[in-house]
Parts: C-alpha cells; structure tokens; sequence
C-alpha cells in the first residue's frame, strides 16, 4: 500500500470517528433537553387536569400532539408518512396501549394524588421494561440488574405506603398506568429499527390513540369549557413532556444505547421535575418519600444498564 492510500484510509477513518462522535453527542444533548422539560410539563398535567375528564383531555393531548408532529413531518421531509402493512399490528399498539390507556390514568392520577408522586413513580416503567424483555424477548437479567429491581421495588414500597397500611388511590392509578407505558419502548424501538423517524413515530402514535379518545369523548359527552389556566397549562403539557420531549428522546435513543439515553433522561427528569413542582405547586417530599426516591433511582441507574 502506497503512502497516498495509505493516508486516504487513515482520513476516513478519522472522519467515520468523527461522525461517531458527534451522532453521540446529538444523542446526549437530546436526552438531557427531553429531560428537561419532561420534568418542566409534570407540574403542569396537574393544573390541567383539575376538574376535567381524564379521557377528553387525553384525546385532546393526542390530538394536538399528532397534528403538531404530522406538520413538522410534512414540513420536515415533503412527503406523507409511509404505513407498512406488515407492521400495522406495533402502529396499533404503539397508539392505543403506548399512549390512549397510560395517558388517560396518568392524568387521572394527578387528580388524585402529587404531581410529584406522579413524576417517581413513572419510572417503575424501566423496571416492567426488563421484565417485558426476559418474558417476550427472552433477554437475560444479570445480578445487578436483579439488585436494581429489587432496590426500585423496595423503593415504591416506601413511596407508596409511606410505612401505612394506607396506600393513595392516584399512586396505584400511576403504577397501573407504568404497565402500559413501558410498552411503548417496546414497539418504538421495532419501528425505530426499520427506518422510520422519530417525527413521524409520534405523529402515528398519538393519531392512532387519538381515535378511539375522541370517539369515546363525544359518545358520552365528556369535552366541558377549559379556563384559561388550563389551555396553557396544557398546551406546555403536551408540547414539553409529548411533542418535543418524546420526539428528542427517539432522537437520543438513535444516536445511543438505549440504557445510556434512558439514564441520562430518568435521571435528570427527576432532578427537574421536583425543581419544577417545588416552584410551581410548593410540593414537598416527606423523608421516607425521598429515601423510597433515592431508592427508586438506584434501582433504575442499576437495573438500565445491560
């Protein structure tokens, strides 16, 4: 090999390591902006969700979330979104399982309980996602994995009970809920993997799930008049936590190990959203609730990583 060639390999070489480099880098930024504002939307599903119906507002939030996302599409890439009839069962279940059933129990939940709570005990989702994957996956579960199932459950347990026989109607609203969202990453990361991008991904996710919300909503009259309070709060709910949050997340998730991109995310989501909730709705966490916290986090960085 002649030193011309031999240079011309050594200058590609450097610049696939650069583009490495950078699609991590993309990847990271991503994680920590949908981290971000994940935790800033928490705050406010608890004010929009104040006397108002779970499944209208859900409807709305799928909705507003689809056409938002189908026009950043169209904008994005000049084209309609291509559906492949083969993967129409991951579409349907990415829409009414990953987003139409949590979504509505997530916003009843804050009615029923703190929105802080609401915020913890989401992440239980990353535990049901290994077991998701040992059951339909046949993945393997390593020790400290195991560890950090048993830490995060342990965690909730605190959470929860607060060490009372008592356990809040809302907390089990949110950990019913986690069953459901957990398998949206599920069907994300299929359809992710055939090529299609994160825009559109959510755009058919919340279309899909916006249907049978919509359908069910008119059926029995649920929609009722907002105040202006609620329209803006949310509006930052849906735009921070669901159309720019998620989307930058199937970005992270692209570029990254999909551990790495979910520390990142879990992690700072937490930080975040109790920064956010502290300032905007003056909730507090009793010291049981932030040890079971602290618990629920180990348990997620531990059991995350393969």
């Amino acid at each position: 090999m002649d030193k011309h060639n031999f240079n011309s390999l050594k200058s590609e070489s450097s610049f696939e390591r650069m583009k490495k480099q950078n699609k991590r880098l993309v990847g990271i930024i991503c994680a920590i902006i949908a981290a971000i504002l994940w935790g800033l939307g928490t705050p406010f599903g608890k004010i929009a969700s104040e006397n108002y119906d779970s499944i209208a507002l859900a409807s709305i939030v799928s909705l507003v979330g689809s056409l938002s996302l189908f026009l950043i599409s169209f904008v994005t890439y000049k084209q309609l979104p291509r559906i492949r009839l083969k993967s129409i069962w991951l579409y349907v279940g990415m829409g009414i399982l990953g987003f139409a059933i949590p979504s509505t129990m997530t916003l009843l939940a804050y009615r029923l309980t703190l929105a802080i709570n609401v915020s913890f005990l989401l992440r239980v989702q990353v535990f049901l996602v290994l077991l998701y994957g040992m059951i339909f996956f046949h993945e393997k579960i390593n020790l400290r994995q195991l560890f950090g199932l048993v830490l995060g459950f342990l965690g909730v347990f605190l959470f929860v009970t607060n060490l009372h026989l008592e356990v809040n109607l809302g907390d089990l609203v949110v950990l019913g809920s986690t069953i459901f969202w957990a398998s949206y990453l599920i069907f994300s990361k299929k359809l992710l993997k055939e090529g299609m991008d994160p825009i559109t991904l959510g755009s058919m996710r919340f279309g899909i799930a916006s249907i049978p919300l919509i359908l069910i909503s008119l059926t029995f009259n649920l929609y009722s008049p907002f105040s202006f309070r609620q329209v803006i709060a949310l509006l930052i709910y849906t735009f921070a936590i669901f159309v720019i949050g998620t989307t930058l997340y199937n970005v992270a998730i692209k570029h990254l190990e999909i551990w790495k991109a979910s520390a990142i995310a879990e992690f700072l989501s937490i930080i975040s959203s109790g920064i956010s909730v502290w300032l905007i709705l003056g909730e507090v966490l009793t010291l049981l609730k932030i040890i079971g916290g602290i618990l629920i986090i180990t348990g997620v960085l531990l059991a995350i990583k393969p």
